[in-house]
């Protein structure tokens, strides 16, 4: 309990309800599990957890074309970052769900954050404000997701379409081709002008290409409203922006427009909910989810989906199965 919980040693009142025998039944697990989630302590595992899962470490090491993103530094990819964290850490402290991660427009800025979002300079250092919500909302408008899945001058479709399948939906990596050009498309002047959809679009045109890219640039296209250092845009090279898509293979399988209307059907999503719980399963285990695994997980999601997708109710129903507790032999 602790070290996941906590991912530190157990406190004196926890080590004194072992010692006396008080940590046998669910109830009394279940007790010990809420009270270590309603201490600050519990705030560095989700964040911890939420750095891993949605690769968040990726911005710190991501470079922009400084004559087109001078704001974009050092301080931009770290204020980005905890901006995203900020938002993931009180949301699911405040009571939240799986789909308030992707439809809240609630955000947490500081004056990188706020010159980003094209919002007045906060009063404080890291202040509560709300975001456009026919721009932003959720974890997939953020910066930090935007900025760390694009190219130096450009966002990049496939890069945030995998992110989604593989992250978001639970599903393998696909691989390109071993030939596959995985750079970025430079536009021709001489073939004027063409948006940054337009080149992808031509790049993955060939049959070969298509098998995958339908998919993931279903999903990818999804962001084209923002740019390589995640700033909202209307216009791509004096063209408008097609943010077009379909959202294929998450249960509530529809054509959208934008982020915000991608990010609600992802929301909304079973799919979305069962992958959210084998995420945390695989964290709270220490390994890769096994065949022998699928009764719990099921029984987990289940009783997830009941909760109306509650994060804190999927924390206090995984470390009260029986198998969070009981080792096989040769088990860590």
């Amino acid at each position: 309990l602790s070290y996941l919980l906590w991912e530190t040693m157990p406190d004196d009142e926890l080590l004194a309800a072992a010692d006396a025998g008080e940590l046998a039944t669910d109830a009394q697990i279940e007790a010990q599990a809420r009270r270590l989630l309603a201490d600050n302590r519990a705030r560095d595992t989700v964040r911890n957890f939420h750095r891993q899962w949605l690769y968040l470490d990726r911005v710190l090491d991501e470079d922009k074309v400084p004559e087109m993103f001078p704001m974009w530094g050092s301080q931009a990819r770290a204020s980005a970052k905890e901006e995203t964290l900020q938002f993931i850490e009180n949301t699911f402290f405040n009571g939240g769900t799986v789909e308030d991660l992707f439809t809240s427009n609630v955000a947490y800025i500081d004056p990188v954050m706020s010159e980003l979002y094209d919002l007045p300079e906060p009063s404080e250092p890291w202040e509560e404000v709300e975001l456009d919500p026919s721009e932003r909302a959720g974890l997939l408008s953020r910066v930090a997701f935007l900025a760390g899945f694009a190219h130096e001058a450009n966002g990049s479709p496939p890069l945030r379409g995998v992110f989604v399948m593989e992250r978001i939906l639970c599903e393998p990596r696909p691989s390109p081709p071993a030939n596959a050009d995985t750079s970025a498309p430079q536009a021709d002047p001489e073939r004027g002008p063409m948006t940054n959809r337009d080149l992808f679009e031509e790049r993955v045109a060939p049959s070969a290409c298509q098998g995958c890219h339908v998919r993931i640039d279903g999903f990818g296209f999804g962001f084209e409203n923002y740019d390589a250092a995640g700033i909202f845009r209307e216009v791509d090279n004096g063209l408008p922006v097609d943010a077009t898509g379909f959202a294929d293979g998450i249960g509530n399988d529809a054509d959208y427009e934008g982020a915000v209307e991608l990010q609600t059907l992802l929301g909304q999503s079973d799919v979305v909910r069962d992958c959210v719980v084998k995420q945390w399963f695989t964290y709270a285990t220490g390994r890769p989810m096994e065949p022998a695994d699928t009764c719990q997980v099921e029984a987990i999601q289940t009783e997830f989906a009941a909760s109306g997708g509650n994060l804190i109710e999927l924390l206090v129903g995984i470390v009260t199965r029986p198998e969070f507790r009981l080792r096989s032999p040769g088990e860590g």
